[in-house]
């Protein structure tokens, strides 16, 4: 009798065990909002700790004690809002959105970040949480590490800069922001300083910052696809490519043949998807006071209303009309839908535009197809679907057709650019002083644009610049730089060698060493640094002298009798600009690892024959450098190739030490 009173009790026990993890179980977390604090930004310490309190009695009037309630509340928001985030049972939830203080409660969601794709690309994050290995921990996610920016503005009321949560400001910061201009910059804990600037010589003021520790990133220019387009190309200075993400905005364009075809566009409107509407070219709709080149391009005041009212119309991309103000010339004629199509130059780049109708873009090859079916019949017809976002997008990253490539005109000896990042449709913060589409007559207003450019891809740099920096605070910039360089990719994510956006092979001219990979970059395990004296020996070999350099060395450096090749500058690629018959250039790597056995393997360039000596380098600490020599010699059979591209890779088997190498034979 005594086991079953024993064994009654048990079940009880774990039936009450099992009931109180069951009420646990339904509470959820909720967010309790009261509207606006009493007091503004100027708010004490101690007002926010009322508010906190006062937080507290409320949750307590309604669960009966204020111990229940501060353990509830996990979260009060004493800033910018006024309300708390607590545990709730859904009953508690429900009398407390009818106290007459409470505006609402809301059940608090897991939200996926509005941002681009770009970290997610890179590796650093998935689903919206950090991985274990990502550079965002071992960089403490940037922790007292400051980062400017030279660019065309801020717009600092957007919500990107928003310092919630932010440590304070660095005490070694001695900026600020401007008071000066028309509209005054408020400084927080992250936006830190903003000033105007002037078109001073970036070379000569990135040369000052690297001297100084300071690593200095530039975008590489928008010139592209066109070789010799590349600027910023200072050795001292990182200069990024822009690549593609994998992410497309399509949307399907259905003809009346029932043939359909994959277009881009950021426009999201339907146009009924069991309708299909005449198709016009924008040439047959010319106003007799419009060429019909500006018809074809759909030029402001060019479309008759006559023939475009209630159709789609064809404009060709070009003739310096900006393509989103192309539909807004069709839609002002009556149009109700616009086909933006390539001319032969543009070929298959096209790119997602926030049009202000239905709209979609497509290459020159469908174009073609376009114009041959529209030809067919009498009546053409058509439709544009919505535009949706594609993740996945297959051959990515790619470089943009509008990335400016190398050789430097100016410096051929240092090959540029050094990397590629994301820069195309990247979703980044947007003044509300005018359109996303930077059109005057485009009235609308966003607080966030999808912008593409290599200004776009330099910031993906910088911030990986900012996390190596925090992980690695004795690190030069030169040795930050060659990271991020040596362990970058030149593959996409099918396993086959990045393309342009033609579909041709990219070369170390179009992305430099590869498409940045953060997290391989905060453990390189050797790099190539450079001392200011290694620069100054470089301006030297350029046909500076002493004098020149003495303002910049302090008076300190002297150039060598014998300056040496330029090509001898530690940089983590190679360059040979002009090789006549043979050469040998130097390079001095550091370990920043553990000890390791490291052996080179390389490929040659096509028709020039390589060595490298030693093959093996032993280091036996960190901090331990070690020099080998590249030799390069021209096969006589094989000269006026222009450039030809190798690589060479150091590895202990765990860590890949990847370089370019580019020569142009000569003799």
């Amino acid at each position: 009798m005594a086991g079953r009173a024993l064994l009654i009790l048990a079940a009880v026990l774990l039936l009450c065990a099992a009931e109180c993890r069951l009420v646990h179980a339904w509470k959820r977390s909720y967010v309790v909002y009261l509207g606006a604090h009493p007091y503004g930004r100027e708010a004490t310490t101690e007002d926010h700790a009322r508010a906190t309190e006062s937080h507290h009695e409320l949750l307590a009037s309604v669960v009966g004690s204020k111990q229940a309630a501060r353990d509830a509340i996990f979260y009060s928001y004493t800033k910018n809002i006024n309300g708390f985030a607590a545990y709730l049972e859904e009953e508690v939830a429900t009398q407390m959105a009818k106290h007459p203080d409470v505006l609402t409660v809301m059940p608090s969601k897991m939200m996926k970040l509005h941002t681009t794709r770009s970290w997610g690309f890179m590796d650093m994050e998935r689903g919206g949480q950090v991985l274990p290995d990502s550079i965002w921990k071992h960089g403490k996610f940037g922790q007292n590490v400051i980062i400017a920016s030279l660019d065309s503005g801020v717009w600092p009321e957007s919500n990107s800069f928003n310092d919630e949560g932010m440590a304070p400001v660095p005490k070694r910061w001695k900026g600020s922001c401007t008071d000066t201009a028309k509209y005054g910059v408020p400084c927080n804990k992250k936006l830190i300083g903003a000033n105007s600037y002037f078109h001073e010589a970036v070379t000569l003021g990135s040369l000052h910052a690297t001297i100084h520790g300071v690593a200095v990133v530039c975008s590489g220019g928008n010139a592209g696809p066109f070789e010799d387009t590349v600027v910023n190309s200072a050795p001292w200075v990182t200069t990024v490519a822009a690549s593609t993400v994998d992410r497309d905005f399509p949307d399907q364009l259905t003809l009346g043949n029932n043939a359909t075809m994959r277009g881009i566009s950021l426009e999201a409107s339907d146009l009924h998807s069991n309708k299909l509407f005449p198709l016009i070219n924008g040439s047959s709709a010319a106003l007799p006071n419009c060429t019909v080149n500006l018809a074809t391009n759909c030029a402001t005041g060019c479309l008759d209303p006559a023939k475009v009212k209630g159709k789609i119309v064809v404009c060709v991309r070009g003739g310096d009309v900006p393509r989103v103000m192309m539909g807004m010339t069709v839609l002002n004629a009556g149009g109700v839908g616009m086909i933006l199509a390539n001319g032969e130059m543009d070929g298959n780049d096209i790119q997602a535009d926030p049009h202000v109708l239905p709209a979609t873009m497509i290459t020159y090859t469908e174009a073609v197809s376009l114009y041959n079916y529209m030809s067919s019949t009498p009546e053409p017809a058509a439709n544009i679907s919505p535009s949706k976002t594609e993740l996945g997008v297959k051959n990515s990253p790619s470089i943009a057709a509008f990335s400016a490539h190398g050789p430097s005109g100016t410096l051929p000896y240092v090959l540029k650019p050094d990397v590629a990042a994301p820069g195309v449709d990247i979703l980044a913060a947007f003044t509300e002083y005018v359109s996303p589409t930077e059109v005057a007559a485009d009235k609308r207003r966003s607080e966030y644009a999808i912008m593409s450019g290599t200004s776009m891809a330099c910031p993906h740099v910088s911030g990986v610049m900012g996390l190596l920096k925090a992980a690695h605070p004795n690190w030069s910039p030169a040795m930050m730089r060659s990271a991020v360089m040596t362990t970058a990719r030149t593959q996409d994510n099918t396993g086959a060698p990045m393309r342009e956006m033609d579909g041709k092979e990219a070369t170390p001219f179009a992305y430099g060493s590869g498409n940045v990979h953060p997290n391989r970059a905060v453990d390189p395990g050797l790099v190539y640094d450079i001392t200011p004296n290694g620069y100054f020996t470089f301006l030297c070999s350029l046909g500076f002298s002493t004098k020149d350099l003495s303002r910049l060395s302090s008076g300190k450096f002297t150039c060598p009798a014998k300056p040496p090749p330029m090509e001898d500058l530690n940089y983590p690629s190679i360059a040979v600009p002009a090789l006549r018959h043979r050469m040998t250039i130097k390079r001095r790597l550091k370990n920043v690892g553990r000890p390791g056995t490291y052996r080179a393997s390389w490929r040659a360039p096509f028709g020039v024959n390589m060595t490298v000596d030693p093959t093996v380098l032993i280091f036996e600490k960190a901090g331990e450098e070690k020099e080998f020599k590249v030799k390069v010699a021209s096969e006589k059979d094989k000269l006026g190739r222009g450039y030809v591209f190798g690589k060479l890779v150091w590895s202990d088997g765990t860590h890949y030490v990847r370089s370019p190498i580019v020569v142009n034979a000569l003799d």
